[in-house]
């Protein structure tokens, strides 16, 4: 167990790690306010409270990946207005909602949310997010995507969907991700692919991956004009 006061003479302390301890509060870091990077892999913090992170208004990288993680509380990270990256995968969260990303509006560039339970993304999950460039969400439950999933994420450069179980590609559900240039969708149970799906992405995309799907035929309209297109990787699909 760490005592409240234990760190409250390093005023300049940057970066600490307490990885793979079984901590499960951690108000002793309201005294750390000069944080840039904290290190929380493999603890026991199940569940995220509105008030672990009060004081980290330097913070810009933040590893809480392996907790089983089950919950995030509203508002939790509202005092990190500089974080720009954020990794909380390998959890057990099943639902989000923009109240939870709430404060990292500005410069939060990077999300990491693989390996966890998520079955879809709401409309408005991610508004808050717009200066997001690489959200990571492989390995989950993810069965749909939304046309509005992705709307407000006009900056991304780089989504990777790995190992879901998206069945199909909506009209217009990439239509804003105009700075997109990868995209990996492999191993997911894709077998429909809607006409202006990704119209956002004929000038920009550079990597499209669909490998492991269950696509049976490549149409006309499927890739139309993607003129920076370089990998296309349609492997172990059933296209005869």
């Amino acid at each position: 167990e760490i005592e409240l006061e234990a760190f409250q003479n390093l005023p300049c302390l940057r970066q600490l790690s307490l990885s793979v301890n079984p901590i499960q509060r951690i108000d002793f870091l309201r005294n750390l306010s000069s944080l840039i990077e904290i290190h929380l892999h493999g603890c026991n913090l199940k569940i995220i409270q509105k008030n672990f992170f009060n004081y980290q208004h330097k913070l810009e990288r933040l590893y809480m990946g392996s907790n089983g993680v089950e919950k995030i509380e509203d508002f939790s990270f509202k005092n990190l207005s500089n974080l720009k990256e954020l990794y909380i995968f390998n959890g057990k969260m099943s639902v989000f909602n923009k109240n939870i990303f709430e404060g990292l509006e500005n410069n939060l560039n990077k999300l990491d949310l693989n390996r966890n339970l998520f079955e879809n993304i709401e409309n408005d999950t991610l508004s808050n997010l717009k200066n997001l460039k690489i959200l990571h969400i492989d390995f989950n439950q993810i069965s749909l995507i939304d046309t509005n999933s992705f709307s407000s994420l006009e900056l991304l450069n780089d989504l990777t969907m790995k190992v879901n179980k998206i069945k199909i590609l909506k009209r217009r559900v990439f239509s804003k991700q105009l700075k997109l240039e990868n995209l990996d969708l492999s191993l997911n149970q894709i077998s429909t692919i809607e006409r202006n799906a990704m119209p956002g992405l004929n000038n920009i995309l550079r990597i499209l991956r669909l490998k492991h799907n269950k696509i049976e035929f490549i149409k006309d309209h499927h890739f139309p004009f993607m003129l920076k297109l370089e990998i296309l990787d349609l492997s172990y699909n059933q296209i005869s």
